[in-house]
């Protein structure tokens, strides 16, 4: 078995906390001449003996520990070797410690043979590294490497009694905040929940692997498939309204919508209701996946979407409901999100977007009107751009205007091109 210096060190605090221990509880030495029987004596080079005086001939009793041997502690079966570090009184946390860094080291080096070389070359930096993340991975390979996880996990179980998982857990001082997330459910479904995902994220994982990058039609049929399974499987233990508070707290699509929505901060009511309609918009689209619907299949499609719309907003509301639609908008995003750190108030990232809308309105009735010579017409276009630049720049300052203008300020361009002046020679 490897021995690292790690671990050599940690065995080493053992026994020195056990010797430590032992030596401040045995009986010590109280006489004036034990005490000077422990203390050295400095004799400088240059200082001149001193001429002896009798003393009475000293006893010196020394205790000697028996030597330490690593082959006394260290065995070939993991279980021999927990078992003797505990017989020499090293703390439980200790061992787990000692036992995970030796496995991990027994199973690294395998686990590193058979994962995917990169294409990209950090070496070249003119080669694009898009190959690397497109690369198409070996199935066999993956399925080796997955095995290897597993059995680590089932060794790590069965000498430690617990799940690889949960000690990662106590090494890192990670937060498991799936068990809160999964707080609703008894312990029963979540252990059922657990078994589920697991089974059907290493399906998820085949199908990415084997599509190499490249998500087509056939790759999101597959994965929609996958994601019926798993529905099916939770419906044996779950009631509706549970799957529901599962796929709000653990989808991707939930984490997309909290993206989406950060200008928009939802009560748990309005979340809700927001994701009810995405998700039903998701299962028709899913549901014919591949397949293109017959006219009658689109027309119920279009009215059942504007019924969830005009049931959103009713719960919404008519000014919460204008909200979700202009959190929408990209640029109305990034000027929300950049507010903090640009020293404007985000509520200034709503009447930019009025800005933005009023300005395109005035260039679009521009552009029709049939009166303006192209000179007028392209003239009126830049006055319009120009008054749209002042607005927004006194809206959110100048700083706020060069970082708009970079990331969601791209329609001062579609009304009219930005002229440069140039001097004369």
């Amino acid at each position: 078995m490897i021995m690292s210096p790690k671990v050599i060190l940690l065995v080493s605090i053992c026994l020195n906390a056990g010797l430590g221990i032992a030596y401040f509880i045995s009986p010590q030495p109280t006489s004036p001449d034990s005490a000077e029987g422990s203390v050295a004596m400095r004799v400088s080079s240059s200082s001149k003996p001193e001429k002896k005086r009798a003393q009475a001939p000293q006893v010196v009793t020394n205790v000697i520990e028996p030597e330490f041997h690593w082959r006394e502690v260290e065995a070939a079966d993991y279980k021999e070797y927990i078992r003797k570090l505990r017989g020499i009184g090293c703390p439980e946390a200790t061992i787990r410690d000692i036992i995970i860094a030796d496995i991990d080291k027994l199973y690294e080096p395998r686990m590193v043979a058979l994962r995917e070389q990169p294409t990209y070359r950090p070496d070249q930096f003119w080669v694009s590294d898009m190959g690397s993340r497109s690369q198409k991975r070996d199935p066999e390979k993956a399925a080796q490497v997955a095995a290897l996880y597993k059995e680590r996990s089932e060794l790590i179980k069965e000498l430690l009694g617990v799940e690889e998982s949960e000690m990662r857990k106590a090494f890192s001082s990670y937060e498991d905040t799936r068990d809160k997330q999964l707080a609703f459910l008894t312990q029963e479904q979540r252990d059922k929940i657990k078994e589920l995902d697991k089974k059907f994220s290493e399906e998820r994982s085949r199908i990415y692997a084997e599509a190499g990058g490249y998500i087509d039609s056939d790759t999101q049929k597959e994965l929609a498939d996958v994601r019926k399974k798993m529905l099916e499987g939770m419906k044996e233990f779950m009631t509706p309204q549970e799957i529901f508070d599962y796929d709000i707290r653990t989808s991707d699509t939930a984490r997309n919508m909290k993206y989406e929505l950060r200008g928009f901060n939802p009560s748990e009511e309005e979340f809700r209701a927001l994701f009810a309609v995405k998700r039903a918009e998701e299962e028709a689209r899913f549901s014919r996946m591949g397949e293109r619907p017959t006219p009658e299949e689109m027309k119920a499609q279009q009215e059942a979407s504007k019924l969830a719309q005009e049931n959103l907003r009713a719960t919404l509301g008519e000014e919460r409901y204008k909200e979700v639609e202009l959190a929408k908008d990209y640029s109305y995003r990034q000027l929300v999100a950049a507010a903090p750190y640009m020293g404007f108030d985000a509520s200034a990232a709503a009447r930019v977007s009025s800005l933005k809308t009023d300005a395109e309105k005035a260039a679009n009735e521009v552009r029709r009107n049939r009166d303006l010579t192209p000179e007028q017409r392209n003239q009126a276009l830049q006055d319009i751009r120009a008054a749209s630049e002042a607005a927004v720049t006194k809206e959110i300052g100048e700083k706020g205007y060069k970082y708009y203008r970079q990331h969601g300020g791209y329609w001062f361009n579609n009304i009219a091109p930005r002229v440069t002046s140039t001097k004369a020679p």
